[in-house]
């Protein structure tokens, strides 16, 4: 072996320039390419990408998720599984929509339309054209490997705008309409009125915001009765206008209080927090007594208003906990209210459209929009004397997930589908699936004991075009489940023929004839909702129809401008790509919010198409914040951009973080962060500089000459076996997704390889080329690193890139060229020694609390200590320290070790006064009974006491008693001693320091500042030196005294006690009081 045949390193990786480097390497060397194909023949893996959104460029939380998927993807390729590396853009629905808006200064619905819609579709697929370029060159420089384009340069990844994906659904759909699943309902909806659509329940669920909006207490006077009044409260003012009822509930009681000559009802319970003291309550009623008495309404002389009859009416959801006990009920602007409308047959008002505008029959405030009313609600109350008091009020309250507007509740006809049939057999399905963490599964079944019906439709135009077309003539719904359904049933197939696209404006052309009369009919205006697009991706990207499988592409590609890219929504790894052996995927992975999102319509579609769960685990993740705790902006100043993150920290730094993020845990990112893994995966590539630097020495060994682990070193073979039991944890956790116990154990790892392996075996790196164990320690370090870069490799892609092709070409020219492209390692069990390690283990806690016993006396590990005493936790501890004598006394710097069987080695007694007791036996004696105590031998009158022994003292010529009751008794370090304890070792050591060691310490020190100035000189570590000394005194005498071991130490040939040379490399040691110049010459 000759010099420099190992990569240097400087001592500082430079991540985002390594990175860079490694990404045009492995686009040279088509390493992914070859990836694919050397797995092509193995067995499936299936993993689905849950499609990102592409509106929007990504952020460092998505790319926290993705990193989840490239890591088992990566790490399942390297357990030799064929997988078909598809990534996923989501494509329609509001995401898209607001951002086209946004960008095209619209404010509504309206705009869009008179913007045009064919317009606004083109607008909306090239902004996803954009974004989905923009995503896939981030996700690149992130390291993840996904097959993003053709050999043609079109992108691979799935679409879920495409045909292919449109045409499953349908087929879902029509599947639903087959099992009588599928009705229009008219229900109070969730309404967002500046996007001008309802949402679904499972869009409602983190939407809430705390918000301060204006509350009012108002009075609706008792149908027939002077000055009797039922006072009312409402959070939401403007739904006055739509109420047709008051509810109470029957088994609380009610007062009748009376306030400045008016009589008020309200339950009994809130009278003191609603009325002032003055109130009296004069009687009290039950509630069901008060149920159907007619009332005025608040507002009831609106056009809207005029025809209804108002009673009272029970309900037990009304609650006892603020308000009045009294709720106004108002069906046509609440879900609750909508229910017990219907329950009961309450009229129902819609005061508003869908664009948050009151309706002409709601007189003076028709045409103010709902968010401006507020005020003009107060007037309206005012006016008719009924507002008795008006006040701000904070709570949570419902906002739209895309535009962020808060909601409000709508009665509108939407499509739905039931799910009483499904629920049972989801339910059945979710309990199969392996769900990581464990709690995310029980989340799955609360959501689906709780879901309601699935509100499919949604009032937009990009988006799936839901295949429902309503006959005018019969009232038929017809449901179309495929194109060539649709052009079967068109009345002019060739508009089928012609359709650039199935989206609208274009399908909306379309006319069918009605199964039933055979009139046209045209489909309803509504799309889907969006998680449909996504619910589907397991059948759509494996061609699930039976007249797609086998078909490369969609029946778009053969007539549309973005045929090829259409080709991507196909998954083709191969010719047995089929749905059959894609199905179930073996694993998937999103954030929490997923349960009730993509896994849940996952969840729903695959089990309706064929009665089984989509996935077979699940791993969930919680929410990323700043490393301040405070979630992310956006555009804030804590915004971190996903390039600048690479740019600055680097991917890998990145990955690491991601990785090392506890699952159940709201994770922190930030540069701070980011500093503390940077440092930490430091000391891998100073293992490797360690490394480097002996092995490209001229006499260092060849690698292959070492010999077999057995009759290695005990260090060698402890290293080793520490390895192998990392990698046999590496590979269950990994197996069970539990990518942060990897990151911990193998951490730790690299903490004990650089700070105990790499430092106990410094002395055997600097022996001669030919010395067996040098030869053993260089190839030992080096199996350790090249399987090291081989273990990180699924989480650090290209730090374990940049390891393994510094190590691995050198010495084996006929090795895989990337280490993506080796197998992950495998555990020796032969080779894992339990016993070596406990005993390793035993060794370097003894170490461990030898500096702290040092660091407490603030005695440096560099001045040497006389004695060190040791109580083991056990016999076989013991034995352990016994054998292992001399490393403990090389580590710790200390002249002997004694082992004791006793803390009375090294701690002694302390007795104290009992105070509480003391102070009224003796008074004013008290000072003089402690003076007594104190001029006893602790020690001796501290076992005395602990033994049940009465104390017996004089003072002032009388005998005193002291009880053990009376006295404190403390273990305390004996005098010279520094004593510390941790799982029941207890370890001392003696502070004090004699002329000689004192020399010693001092010899030390001037050896460590003579190896620091060969460093800045960038000296070799073999290189010789002249070494050129000033100095007086102790530091003077240590030199002479010790001069045979600063020569070997500091491989000095000569040591001169003469000024330093003015052209020699020198500095300045202070020790103290002691000062001197050094100066070293090659």
């Amino acid at each position: 072996m000759s010099g420099q045949m190992f990569k240097p390193f400087d001592g500082k990786m430079e991540y985002p320039a390594m990175e860079e480097r490694i990404l045009a390497w492995w686009a040279e060397h088509r390493i992914f390419d070859k990836l694919r194909a050397q797995l092509a023949e193995r067995p499936i893996w299936s993993f689905i990408d849950g499609p990102i959104t592409a509106n929007n460029a990504m952020g460092v939380h998505h790319a926290w998720g993705r990193t989840y998927k490239d890591m088992y993807c990566r790490y399942k390729a390297m357990k030799g599984f064929n997988q078909r590396w598809q990534n996923g853009f989501d494509c329609q629905g509001l995401w898209v929509e607001v951002e086209v808006e946004r960008a095209l200064g619209f404010d509504s619905k309206r705009d869009i339309e008179t913007f045009g819609l064919a317009e606004f579709s083109r607008a909306c697929r090239a902004r996803v054209d954009e974004y989905a370029e923009r995503i896939t060159r981030q996700s690149i420089r992130m390291g993840h490997w996904m097959q993003w384009y053709h050999e043609d340069g079109h992108p691979a990844s799935y679409f879920t705008l495409d045909d292919n994906n449109i045409e499953h659904i349908w087929h879902f759909l029509k599947a639903c309409d087959d099992r009588k699943w599928l009705y229009r309902g008219h229900r109070s909806m969730p309404w967002c009125w500046r996007c001008g659509t309802s949402l679904s329940q499972h869009e409602l669920v983190d939407s809430y915001q705390e918000q301060t909006d204006p509350s009012c207490f108002f009075r609706c006077r008792v149908g027939g009765r002077e000055d009797e009044y039922f006072l009312v409260w409402t959070t939401t003012p403007w739904t006055l206008t739509a109420n047709t009822a008051l509810a109470l509930h029957p088994e609380a009681e009610y007062a009748k209080a009376v306030l400045d000559g008016a009589h008020y009802y309200l339950m009994k319970s809130l009278v003191a927090t609603v009325l002032p003291p003055e109130a009296e309550v004069v009687e009290t009623v039950k509630g069901e007594d008060l149920i159907g008495l007619p009332f005025h309404g608040p507002l009831e002389d609106l056009p809207a208003q005029r025809e209804v009859n108002r009673t009272t009416v029970a309900w037990e959801m009304v609650s006892d906990e603020e308000g009045t006990g009294i709720v106004h009920i108002a069906p046509g602007c609440g879900a609750e209210d909508y229910q017990l409308g219907q329950e009961l047959d309450l009229a129902i008002i819609v005061p508003i459209d869908e664009n948050g505008y009151f309706t002409d029959d709601i007189g003076p405030l028709a045409a103010t929009h709902v968010r401006d009313s507020a005020e003009g609600v107060r007037r309206e109350l005012e006016s008719r004397g009924v507002l008795f008091r008006w006040e701000d009020y904070t709570h949570r309250y419902p906002f739209c997930w895309r535009c962020k507007t808060p909601l409000v509740f709508r009665l509108a006809d939407e499509w739905f589908i039931s799910a009483d049939e499904i629920r049972a057999p989801m339910k059945r399905a979710a309990a199969t699936v392996q769900w990581v963490p464990e709690y995310s599964g029980l989340l799955m079944q609360d959501w689906l004991d709780n879901m309601g019906d699935w509100c499919i439709s949604r009032r937009r135009f990009w988006g799936l075009p839901l295949p429902f077309y309503c006959c005018g003539n019969c009232d038929h719904i017809n449901v179309i489940g495929s194109t060539a359904e649709l052009r079967e049933r068109a009345v002019d197939p060739a508009l089928v023929d012609d359709l650039p696209e199935l989206h609208r404006p274009w399908i909306d052309e379309i006319e069918i004839t009605c199964e039933r009369c055979g009139e046209a009919a045209r489909r309803v205006t509504e799309v889907g909702d969006c998680w449909l697009d996504a619910g589907i991706v397991p059948f759509s990207t494996l061609n699930y129809l039976p007249e797609h499988r086998g078909i490369e592409g969609t029946i778009r590609s053969e007539r549309g401008p973005e045929a090829e890219r259409d080709k991507a929504s196909v998954a083709s790894p191969g010719p047995e790509s089929t749905w059959e052996s894609w199905s179930p995927a073996d694993w998937i992975t999103e954030m929490r919010e997923q349960i009730r999102l993509w896994f849940y319509s996952q969840l729903f579609m695959s089990v309706t198409l064929y009665d089984q769960s989509p996935f077979k685990a699940v791993l969930t993740y919680e929410e990323m914040r700043d490393e301040n705790g405070e979630p992310f902006s956006k555009s804030g100043d804590n915004a971190i951009a996903v390039e600048d993150a690479t740019a600055r920290m680097g991917a890998d730094v990145m990955r690491w973080q991601y990785a090392g993020a506890p699952l159940n845990m709201v994770f922190r990112f930030g540069y701070g962060p980011a500093e503390e893994v940077t440092r930490k995966m430091l000391r891998l590539w100073n293992v490797y500089a360690f490394f480097v630097t002996y092995a490209n020495l001229p006499d260092c060994p060849p690698i292959s000459t070492a010999a077999p682990v057995t009759d290695r070193s005990e260090l060698d073979r402890w290293v080793l076996s520490r390895m192998h039991q990392l990698i046999r944890h590496c590979n269950d956790r990994m197996d069970h997704f539990d990518s942060a116990a990897v990151v911990r154990e193998t951490e730790r790892f690299i903490d004990v390889l650089s700070t105990w392996y790499v430092r106990r075996s410094r002395r055997r790196f600097w022996k001669s080329g030919d010395d067996a164990d040098k030869q053993s320690a260089i190839q030992t370090l080096y199996e350790v690193l090249v399987t090291m870069s081989r273990l990180i490799a699924p989480i650090l892609p290209f730090s374990a890139e940049e390891l393994y092709r510094s190590l691995v070409p050198p010495v084996d020219a006929s090795a895989p060229e990337s280490v993506h492209l080796c197998a992950y390692p495998e555990a020796s069990g032969e080779l894992i020694d339990q016993d070596l390690m406990d005993d390793m283990d035993d060794l370097m806690l003894v170490i461990e609390l030898g500096r702290s016993a040092r660091n407490e006396a603030r005695m440096k590990v560099r001045q040497p200590a006389i004695r060190l005493l040791v109580q083991p936790a056990s016999s076989r501890q013991g034995r352990t320290i016994e054998r292992m004598r001399s490393q403990v006394l090389e580590e710790l710097n200390v002249k002997d070790l004694e082992l004791v069987d006793s803390e009375d080695a090294f701690r002694g007694y302390a007795v104290k006064p009992v105070f509480s007791k003391w102070g009224p036996r003796f008074g004013k004696r008290l000072n003089a009974v402690r003076q007594a105590l104190e001029t006893l031998d602790g020690d001796e009158t501290g076992a005395l006491v602990a033994g049940g022994e009465v104390l017996t003292l004089e003072v002032e010529g009388e005998r005193v008693d002291l009880s053990p009751e009376e006295l404190e008794v403390e273990r305390v370090d004996a005098d010279g001693l520094s004593v510390t304890s941790d799982f029941g070792c207890t370890v001392a050591i003696d502070t004090t320091v004699t002329r000689d060691l004192l020399l010693e310490g001092l010899m030390r020190d001037f050896v460590r500042h003579v190896q620091n100035l060969r460093k800045e000189a960038d000296f070799n570590v073999d290189d010789r030196i002249t070494l050129y000394y000033e100095a007086d005194g102790d530091l003077a005498e240590a030199i002479d005294t010790h001069a045979d071991y600063i020569r070997t130490e500091t491989l000095s040939t000569a040591l001169r006690d003469e000024p330093v040379p003015g052209d020699v490399h020198s500095g300045e040691l202070r020790l103290g009081e002691h000062v001197a110049r050094i100066g070293v010459l090659k």
